[in-house]
């Protein structure tokens, strides 16, 4: 209902038809018992409540107003103004008695249909101006409902009896913008069986739960006045609609009264008001969540006496602002259902009990299951008026987004001793379903379960791995990268094809042992399917051994002291060195030659060759080292005074756990030109790697001889991990990167700036100069090698 406390409403009427359908239920009379502990307030739009003085013998600290919703904007016309005066008279008197106001709002007084002069619903955008002007204006007004009664059908003083999406969007605003406010759904006039109304508004509130459901009641208590004991069916109606996803709201009954004299002009009396009004105390007893009962009204007030006859609710006879007491009741006379209300009793219970309590227990919620056709099973009431049997609807989707019609409807019988009911449901489809279960109970009320959402998957999950180590690597340690073609997905590991144990990614691994290694991941979805075939990655753990040899060098030298060559090993491993020479070259020049064994893998390809020099290191740990290939005379010859030889190199690299990596390479040592050779065309070189590898090689020169070519570079100081001797400086001349995707040899020529090697061919005698470089592969770290040569000028 809305401020005019003496005009009725159509769905009244329609009540108090219905009412005498109910004429044989039976009352359940308490001894006397006291309403349960539910607060007590005032549905009454007269400013003058709070200063009557019979007001604080309620003892009450709670009322309800209904205001238009444009109360505190700026274009109010004299209607909306007066009715501002009478809110704010209103607000002020109940702050002076300590009394929390909830403020309902209703249309416009000044906006109206220009047609008909019926109220008209605000937009969503000019409910929300409205508002935000409220909060602004009357910010101790903190507890909120949002439109009053938007399912009534009385077009005349209600406008959104065709529209609950809207009704539910003020509330969606209002929430929004007085965060800390509580804001009450719903405040729905008293239609039982509205189901159309009410569920439009629950599903456009979409996730929202609102703490706070309100509903009216008149047609409860004008039933039980007309036809006696009465089971309180529009707010049973009310419960069993707020049951499911809506089961952890409170309820307030934020309207409901007892009738001394009706609208058609019959006095129904102290006796009447009374007994009704100990059944509207009584109606707490329904649900425990309704914890407030706002009793419509005070008292009439009205302007003329004889109009406060229409609908006197009144705990006190009426006021008329004349002061001429009506013909049928004294003047300003607290009644007899005042004094119920001060004694907050004795309670008429409603005759009916409470709906029936169902619920499902078993699929659990946000099960996910692999059986297509599940089991259900719950518990629900039984004895009294409940229904022996249990209807269950699974619908597809889930919460907000679900459709209305169901997949399935199932009933099961409830068993008299504990209520437990069961029911297999046939083959569903994989995807996401709710179920619902429901109990018929007494007149227009029934049981309903919580929401239970479920999903039926019987499909086998995959897996993958997004992420490991290199299929080739010297790391011990490995993090693998894995996941489920599903949410929820668990999983089990098989680490080199050993027992599987659950795991989680990533997957670290540690300590791994050189050589191939796998790792087999096998799915598990939520509702219990297993991949069929693990997934695999495979990796070799391998040691990595490196070395960097010349390809050019100073004759002399090698016979004094030997071609260079430095080696590194990430493990321990064997490296082999060999100079061969065609037999002819090596006669002429008088070499000492041996037969080249067919078991060497450096040697190289074609015949008439011979070992003119050799050297082999073994090492037992990670390391790096030098070897030198020294040219040796043959027994009683003297070496010939040769300007060059062509001579080739092989090397064997063989790490710990690995097969030879045999390389082969042409090397030239010659008596003179090294330095034009340098300054033309760079020095070249070869890194050899027995697995895949990257690094750099440096070109340096000593300090001493950067500064006679005029070498643009910085000085370093040797020593550490330059790999250059320490006590002196150096200068770089050039460098270039080498990168190895798979074991052998990289050939790479250092080269030196134009303007630098045309001094460089100027220097008097040979050059020393140093070769270093930094090589590492996939998981090792990078070593350093290096050896000196001298170039003759």
């Amino acid at each position: 209902m809305g401020y005019t406390n003496n005009a009725p409403t159509r769905h009244i009427r329609l009540l108090l038809l219905a009412a005498t359908l109910v004429a044989g239920l039976i009352v359940l009379f308490a001894p006397a018992p006291s309403a349960r502990a539910v607060e007590l307030g005032i549905s009454d739009s007269d400013a003058a409540t709070f200063t009557e003085p019979y007001w604080p013998g309620l003892g009450m600290s709670r009322a309800r107003i209904v205001v238009p919703y444009d109360v505190a904007t700026d274009t109010l016309g004299p209607a909306g103004i007066r009715r501002r005066e009478i809110f704010e008279s209103y607000r002020a008197n109940a702050a002076a008695a300590g009394v929390n106001v909830l403020v309902a709002f209703g249309p416009s007084e000044d906006i109206r249909a220009p047609d008909t002069g019926e109220p008209v619903a605000p937009s969503a955008d000019e409910f929300t101006a409205a508002f935000t002007a409220f909060r602004a204006r009357y910010p101790d007004m903190v507890t909120i409902a949002p439109w009053n009664e938007p399912n009534n059908p009385d077009s005349t003083q209600y406008p959104l009896a065709s529209d609950p999406a809207l009704a539910a969007q003020y509330w969606l605003i209002t929430k929004s913008i007085c965060q800390g406010c509580t804001v009450v759904a719903g405040s729905f006039a008293g239609i039982g069986g509205d189901d159309a109304y009410v569920d439009a508004y629950q599903a456009a509130l979409g996730g929202a739960r609102p703490e706070v459901w309100s509903f009216h009641a008149h047609g409860d208590i004008n039933s039980f006045q007309a036809s006696g004991p009465d089971s309180a069916r529009v707010s049973r109606y009310f419960l069993s609609k707020l049951q499911g996803p809506w089961a952890g709201g409170r309820i307030w009954i934020d309207e409901v009264g007892a009738i001394f004299r009706d609208p058609s002009g019959a006095v129904r009396g102290d006796a009447s008001q009374q007994t009704a009004t100990q059944f509207l105390l009584g109606l707490a007893s329904l649900d425990q969540r309704i914890d407030a009962i706002y009793y419509y009204n005070y008292s009439n007030q009205c302007a003329m006496w004889f109009r406060c006859a229409t609908q006197d609710r009144g705990l006190v006879s009426p006021s008329p602002f004349d002061g001429q007491p009506v013909d049928y009741d004294g003047l300003n006379r607290p009644r007899a259902a005042y004094n119920v209300i001060a004694a907050r009793g004795p309670v008429i219970v409603p005759a009916a009990p409470v709906p029936p309590v169902v619920a499902i227990t078993q699929p659990a919620q946000s099960a996910a299951l692999r059986n297509p056709a599940p089991t259900f099973t719950g518990v629900a009431a039984t004895g009294g008026r409940a229904a022996g049997q249990v209807t269950l609807q699974i619908f597809p989707g889930a919460a907000s987004t679900m459709s209305r019609t169901p997949t399935q409807t199932l009933t099961a019988a409830v068993a008299p001793a504990g209520g437990g009911w069961s029911v297999t449901a046939a083959r569903l489809r994989d995807g996401v379903y709710t179920a619902e279960a429901s109990q018929a109970g007494n007149p227009s009320s029934s049981g309903i379960s919580q929401d239970v959402v479920f999903t039926i998957d019987t499909v086998a999950p995959t897996s993958t791995i997004s992420a490991g180590p290199p299929r080739l690597t010297g790391a011990r340690t490995a993090t693998l990268t894995f996941a489920g073609s599903e949410p929820g997905t668990t999983f089990v590991c098989s680490v080199d094809r050993r027992t599987a144990t659950p795991c989680t990614s990533p997957l670290r691994l540690r300590a791994l042992e050189l050589g191939t290694h796998s790792l087999g991941v096998r799915a598990t979805d939520a509702a219990g399917n297993v991949q069929r075939t693990p997934t695999r990655y495979s990796w070799r753990v391998v040691s990595l051994a490196t070395a960097l040899a010349p390809r050019t060098g100073d004759l002399s030298s090698a016979f004094a002291g030997g071609v260079p060559l430095a080696a590194t090993c990430a493990d321990s491993c064997r490296v082999e060195a060999r100079v061969y020479a065609p037999a002819a070259t090596a006669s002429a020049a008088g070499l000492a030659g041996r037969k080249v064994s067919r078991r060497d893998p450096g040697r190289p390809r074609g015949k008439g060759y011979v070992t003119v020099a050799s050297s082999a290191v073994v090492r037992r740990r990670a390391g790096s080292f030098s070897l030198a290939l020294r040219l040796r005379a043959a027994p009683g010859r003297s070496l010939r005074n040769t300007s060059s030889l062509g001579l080739r190199l092989g090397l064997a690299l063989t790490p710990k756990g690995s097969k030879p990596t045999a390389v082969s390479t042409r090397v030239t040592l010659v008596r003179s030109g090294a330095l034009r050779a340098l300054a033309a065309s760079g020095l070249p070189a070869t890194l050899a790697c027995s697995s895949a590898c990257s690094g750099r090689a440096v070109l340096w020169v000593p300090s001493a001889i950067a500064r006679r070519v005029r070498a643009p570079g910085r000085s370093v100081a040797g020593g550490g991990r330059t790999g250059l001797p320490r006590g002196g400086r150096y200068v770089a001349l050039g460098s270039k990167p080498v990168t190895r995707t798979k074991a052998g040899a990289s050939e790479v020529v250092l080269p030196v700036p134009a303007n630098v090697g045309k001094r460089v061919t100027r220097l008097a005698g040979a050059a020393s100069v140093r070769v270093v470089g930094l090589a590492s592969g996939p998981g090792t770290p990078a070593s350093t090698l290096g050896w000196p040569l001298l170039l003759p000028r």
